[in-house]
């Protein structure tokens, strides 16, 4: 293979690619400061409440899934597919079709014409009924202590005579 051919190679390749990565990193870095943000507030509602026990894990389970349905509808406009990556397969494959090889009518003149028709998807993959459920549940663990954290102080604040 020629330099000139593994340039327009690589060319393609890049063209393909359908997420810019300091993209997907700020997305990424602006959800979970959403998430924060919003689960330690229900912290603090969930101590001003006065939930105990079992009571205030579920609250705190029920806002986790309440902040990531209004990210995915508001923040991601519904389509999360374009905001995020998946682990789902791409709705139609990458492919390089490559045409037999055909020989010019002068015998005496080899030469062979190659051409590429690429199939490019717009996005990698597509947000499939698994990929929403972890999206759901996303943020469950990593927000956990800040929430309890808001819930503790708020508790202990508002409810210390009682």
């Amino acid at each position: 293979m020629s330099a000139a051919a593994l340039i327009q190679e690589q060319e393609l390749q890049l063209r393909a690619q359908s997420y810019y990565p300091e993209n997907v990193a700020h997305n990424a870095k602006q959800v979970e400061h959403v998430r924060s943000t919003a689960l330690s507030v229900a912290g603090g509602v969930a101590g001003v409440l006065g939930m105990t026990n079992w009571l205030g894990f579920g609250f705190y389970v029920v806002s986790v899934l309440l902040t990531n349905v209004i990210v995915l509808a508001i923040n991601a406009n519904g389509t999360p597919s374009k905001y995020f990556i998946t682990p789902s397969p791409p709705l139609k494959p990458l492919t390089a079709q490559t045409s037999a090889p055909t020989p010019a009518k002068n015998s005496n003149v080899k030469s062979q014409i190659s051409t590429k028709a690429l199939t490019i998807d717009p996005r990698s993959g597509s947000f499939s009924t698994n990929d929403v459920a972890s999206f759901l549940i996303n943020g469950l663990t990593e927000n956990a202590f800040s929430f309890i954290l808001w819930w503790t102080f708020w508790f202990g604040i508002v409810h210390v005579y009682d």
